[in-house]
């Protein structure tokens, strides 16, 4: 399990197993300005794949670092990139590619604690923000932090600190299960009428 800690600006690790932290690595010696509000890997098929974005709450920065990884074990190296954004970022996550609205434009959200909104921005050829792509998607919350995209149903999730303590679940960022079963079921039936009416000739 690995962590951002605010507000010593460190990233934390906890083996599988473990009860008792297994290293930590300080930010701000890697370039990351205090305090880190979170992280996340960037996935395959995004700009920067197999580097994470860092977040700085208090700067409104978002960072690009590398990582390696050994037995289970990430060290991360300076960074290699940032950008000022604004809002105060808590939280930081990549748009499934293909999701309704973003296509295949790569994005990423960002809850943005003082500003009290869920943020839009497209990302650069390194991975990246563009600031200036800003686009609200979620107004009117209350401290917003965390983001995270469910593996499975490609929903966003995120939280919120204070009134209410919430955790939220924005659907419609992939084809609902329902949908691709129904794709898949026409496309079965389309080969069993194929199969047919090659066998009748």
């Amino acid at each position: 399990m690995l962590f951002t800690r605010y507000p010593t600006n460190d990233i934390g690790q906890v083996a599988v197993g473990s009860t008792e932290m297994t290293s930590t690595q300080d930010l701000s010696a890697l370039g990351v300005a205090s305090s880190v509000g979170s992280f996340n890997f960037i996935p395959a098929g995004f700009p920067g794949a197999g580097d994470a974005l860092f977040v700085s709450y208090n700067t409104s920065r978002v960072y690009r670092l590398p990582y390696s990884e050994t037995g289970g074990v990430y060290t991360f190296g300076d960074a290699v990139g940032q950008v000022q954004i604004s809002g105060g970022p808590e939280g930081i996550t990549h748009v499934p590619l293909g999701s309704p609205v973003f296509g295949e434009t790569p994005h990423v959200l960002v809850s943005a604690y003082v500003a009290n909104t869920i943020v839009a921005y497209e990302l650069d050829a390194n991975g990246l923000p563009i600031a200036s792509s800003a686009r609200n998607l979620v107004t009117g919350l209350t401290n917003a932090e965390g983001a995270a995209v469910d593996p499975v149903t490609g929903d966003f999730l995120f939280s919120s600190f204070g009134a209410g303590n919430q955790v939220y679940r924005v659907t419609g960022f992939i084809p609902e299960p329902s949908t691709y079963a129904l794709i898949f079921g026409v496309l079965a039936l389309a080969g069993v009428t194929l199969r047919r009416r090659l066998q009748s000739r």
